[in-house]
């Protein structure tokens, strides 16, 4: 459970969740519990998985991956030495990359605002490194209803 504690009595602590819930747990609970306090962080994980297209060029890939660097590694209110973003898997979907950095704020909303920045400033990179981001897509072949039949006679003459 994720939320705020308003009130902590002499048996129970009272919460209130994001949805605006208010959940009692007896102490006993959480003394036995792992309660992470999300207000102790000194800063925030940015991490995600980002996919181009497979029409994108080893160049262009090479260029956004540099290009990314540079820019997590130079913004302001990300954490340098622990900005990064690689090539992680060849994916059906598309080539994927991976990328991690902590924006040095304790508060949410600045987190999510930095966290929408960064991700506006990589939409803008693979466009200007002439890539563009995948999407999902199938491919179904359809064969003729006579090829089929064909193949079926075909393969069962053979026994």
């Amino acid at each position: 459970t994720i939320g705020t504690v308003e009130d902590i009595g002499l048996r129970s602590t009272r919460i209130r969740t994001a949805e605006r819930g208010l959940i009692s747990v007896p102490n006993g609970s959480l003394a036995a519990a792992n309660i992470e306090n999300l207000s102790a962080r000194d800063k925030m994980r940015i991490f995600g998985a980002i996919s181009l297209g497979y029409a994108t060029s080893r160049a262009q890939l090479e260029a956004v991956l540099a290009e990314t660097g540079t820019m997590l590694r130079e913004h302001p209110r990300l954490e340098r030495g622990s900005a990064w973003i690689r090539l992680a898997k060849l994916a059906a979907g598309g080539l994927e990359l991976e990328m991690q950095a902590y924006v040095l704020t304790r508060e949410y909303n600045d987190y999510i605002a930095v966290r929408e920045e960064i991700l506006l400033s990589v939409m803008n990179i693979v466009e200007h490194c002439g890539s563009s981001l995948a999407t999902s897509s199938q491919t179904v072949y359809l064969a003729r209803e006579a090829q089929a039949a064909e193949a079926k006679t075909l393969g069962s003459s053979k026994l």
